[in-house]
């Protein structure tokens, strides 16, 4: 017999061991499930070759095995001219297998330390570990062009092609991954503005006096922009799919520079992240952006859903006594604020993401998770994160229609995000191909230039007063509302 009160106590001992079982079995299917994402993105479909995710890698690890070497290496960045005419002329049938024939070509260059990667659609990335004289990568380029360049035989259709390459060497071209593949890319691109079918060295960074005058003075003028009040936001809105409706507007920086030059937001807001100057940036575009869009509206009625990104710099310096004195400024309502922080801020530090957006939930706003789809390590915090809406990653929607494993990726992700009640938004849609698929997937919100580019305020405005629709899309309309604003 249990003695009276027995049952509860039994509950209570057994609950605890009920309910840590229900939380090992969710971990480990998150665990099988970024596992499996693991794998699907890192190789291309077409090729079989390591995709552009996992060349990072390969690429750190040749960098990890020259710095243990005291040495350095190669890198090829090799494209194919013109490709894009063979798929308009012979249909993406024949451009496939001929990249898959090309894909076979190339494998021959590739020693046992040395690795070749796709990273575009007609771009090919090669890896020389033991490659460290001029002339001797120089060589190897010359017979790579020399072996895509003649007349291929595909599908009974005879395609001639050249290719282009770009050399670039470790350490004395960049000490990173995105450096080397920056010069590459660079020297490529002057190799083609001579002709194609040829190669051309990276020519070194040019006069470090130079570069350090110019940084010193894109510092001076960005903290003066934010100062002056010169920078201004646009917003480009969001819509959903079944109706057409508005569903949020999404605040971007903008830097038109009073002598008439226009400094691109990829530009200005990586060296604001570099020089402590986005703390302030993003700052005065949360306080612009709040002011301005809680001005859309009638009396008695809502705003939009704002959206508006949050940089990891600003998570760690007392953002939420910003973000309160914001609300409290501007009057713009807390539940229709969306704050978004990128996916790739919640695998750095996880224990703190959760900390701040737990406060700030309890002022109310929404959150997002911006760039998702291109980590691995934040599945396992999904179930714990006051999240209301997962934004699937750009890079990952441009790939989806040529690759059938992205394409799996983002049907996992879109089905992934219903399942734990969030909210799933496709940002960067610029084809009407995109578009369809994401339709036919079940995607319920979607953002890019296909549908409304990002529009100054009073432009924008009048766009949120559109719907979106298959028979009458507002890009159009999108077009002359950005020109009228670039005139003005």
């Amino acid at each position: 017999m249990l003695p009276p009160g027995g049952n509860a106590v039994a509950r209570r001992n057994i609950e605890p061991r009920i309910r840590t079982a229900s939380t090992v079995a969710i971990e480990r299917r998150y665990q099988a499930f970024e596992a499996r994402i693991h794998q699907l993105i890192r190789y291309d479909s077409l090729t079989g070759l390591p995709n552009l995710e996992y060349v990072d890698e390969l690429m750190e690890d040749a960098i990890g095995s020259a710095r243990a070497r005291s040495a350095g290496f190669a890198v090829a960045l090799i494209n194919i001219d013109d490709f894009r005419l063979v798929d308009e002329a012979f249909g993406r049938a024949i451009g496939d297998e001929l990249l898959r024939n090309i894909t076979l070509a190339l494998t021959q260059f590739v020693g046992d330390q040395d690795a070749l990667a796709r990273v575009g659609a007609d771009e090919f990335l090669l890896i020389l570990s033991k490659v460290t004289d001029s002339v001797e990568a120089a060589a190897i380029a010359q017979r790579v062009l020399e072996s895509i360049a003649r007349a291929w035989k595909v599908g009974g259709q005879d395609v001639q092609i050249t290719a282009s390459a770009g050399i670039a060497f470790y350490p004395a071209h960049g000490e990173g991954f995105e450096r080397l593949l920056r010069n590459a890319t660079a020297a490529m691109h002057e190799s083609k503005a001579r002709g194609h079918g040829g190669w051309k060295i990276h020519a070194g960074e040019g006069n470090v006096e130079e570069r350090a005058r110019t940084h010193l003075r894109l510092t001076t003028s960005l903290r003066s922009a934010i100062e002056q009040n010169e920078l201004s936001v646009h917003y480009q809105p969001q819509y959903e799919t079944a109706t057409g409706r508005n569903c949020g507007v999404e605040a971007l920086a903008r830097w038109f520079c009073p002598n008439g030059e226009v400094i691109g937001p990829a530009v200005f807001t990586r060296h604001a992240e570099h020089t402590g100057l986005i703390g302030a940036l993003g700052s005065w575009v949360l306080q612009e952006a709040c002011a301005t869009v809680g001005g859309w509206h009638r009396p008695g009625e809502r705003p939009p859903i704002l959206c508006v990104n949050v940089s990891a710099h600003q998570i760690r310096h007392e953002f939420l006594a910003i973000l309160s004195r914001t609300l409290e400024r501007t009057g713009f309502p807390a539940a229709q604020l969306e704050l978004e922080i990128t996916e790739s801020i919640l695998i750095a530090d996880a224990e703190t993401a959760l900390a701040c957006l737990s406060d700030w939930k309890r002022l109310g706003v929404r959150i997002a998770v911006d760039d998702f789809g291109t980590g691995f390590s934040s599945l396992s915090y999904l179930s714990l994160l006051p999240v209301d809406r997962l934004k699937v990653d750009k890079s990952l929607i441009q790939r989806m229609t040529v690759d059938r494993k992205t394409a799996a990726i983002v049907r996992a992700v879109l089905s992934l995000g219903k399942n734990l009640g969030f909210s799933v938004l496709a940002e960067g849609v610029e084809t009407e191909e995109q578009l369809k698929l994401l339709i036919d997937m079940g995607c319920e919100q979607v953002q890019g230039y296909l549908l409304t580019p990002p529009a100054c305020p009073t432009e924008a405005r009048s766009l949120l007063a559109r719907s979106w629709g298959l028979r009458r899309p507002v890009l159009p309309l999108a077009r002359k509302a950005v020109r009228r604003c670039h005139a003005n």
